[in-house]
């Protein structure tokens, strides 16, 4: 018996290699899947409470509006994949909810989601500029790896 499995040890070594690959695609696969769904269960529960001008929405209201599919289970684990877009809410009744993050600033409600958004077009303007006034002088600005001397 010793004999035959030593005689057969590459067949068994790559059957074993292979199933592993198989296997840990598929955990991938479901991972990214699982991933994505609650990429996009985020998405449309932030777009139809924008669409709407809401904060809050019922677990309930979700299913009935944007996917029956989703369970309570799922919906409560989505804000601790996106905490800084959804929140758990209480809304009137005990009814278990949802609602997006909203940062307040002075009578004004921004979301979170919209400042991101400002800051990222802030800075592609100050880039611009540098790329810019480098370009028309010559000269490259002081910063990380532009120090004098480097």
């Amino acid at each position: 018996m010793p004999e035959r499995l030593a005689e057969n040890l590459s067949t068994i070594v790559a059957i074993v290699a292979v199933a592993s690959v198989l296997v840990g695609g598929a955990i991938v696969s479901f991972a990214f899947r699982a991933s994505r769904t609650m990429k996009v269960a985020r998405d449309q529960i932030i777009n139809y409470l924008k669409a709407r001008n809401y904060e809050l929405i019922s677990f309930d209201r979700i299913r009935e509006r944007i996917d029956a599919s989703y369970s309570d289970r799922f919906l409560e684990s989505l804000p601790g994949h996106f905490p800084n877009d959804l929140r758990k809410a209480r809304l009137r009744g005990g009814r278990s909810g949802l609602g997006r993050i909203m940062v307040e600033d002075g009578d004004e409600r921004i979301s979170l989601e919209s400042l991101q958004q400002l800051r990222d077009v802030i800075d592609q303007v100050i880039n611009r500029e540098r790329e810019r006034t480098q370009t028309r002088t010559g000269i490259r600005p002081l910063g990380p790896g532009n120090a004098a001397g480097s």
